[in-house]
């Protein structure tokens, strides 16, 4: 199933350069597991985000996120549910889509402040040129 042209989401997806995402699997395992490997966030709102990740993640699994942005002091921390997972056609990858919530006010505050920046900066980028411009992947 393609794309109808309906859009559905209730929030502007915006890229943020230079931001990766961590994740854990959710509570109770996310407490003792390691983080993964840092992935490249493609693009962010305030209730979701969208990753490259080398391996699938199954829809409905529960994440502990940790979002690094330039603007952020700290990581923003969040609690998120895997929404998709697609296989790229252009990498040997995995394009994975996250519903998520803060998980405090701390991190809902340097959460808007990364997306203030990217409204600022108003980035629109490309997979394929964000991949270039990173060198990664």
């Amino acid at each position: 199933m393609g794309w109808d042209g309906i859009e559905r989401r209730r929030h502007r997806r915006y890229g943020v350069k230079g931001s990766t995402l961590r994740w854990r699997p959710g509570a109770p395992l996310g407490w003792v597991s390691p983080a993964s490997a840092p992935h490249i966030l493609i693009d962010l709102c305030p209730a979701g985000c969208r990753f490259i990740s080398k391996r699938e993640l199954a829809p409905g699994r529960a994440l502990s996120l940790a979002i690094e942005a330039p603007p952020a002091r700290a990581p923003v921390r969040a609690a998120g549910r895997v929404a998709w997972s697609r296989r790229s056609e252009e990498l040997d990858a995995w394009h994975t889509g996250i519903s998520m919530k803060a998980r405090n006010s701390g991190s809902a505050e340097r959460l808007k402040i990364v997306l203030d920046g990217a409204v600022l900066e108003r980035i629109e980028i490309t997979t394929r040129r964000y991949l270039k411009e990173m060198g990664k992947l």
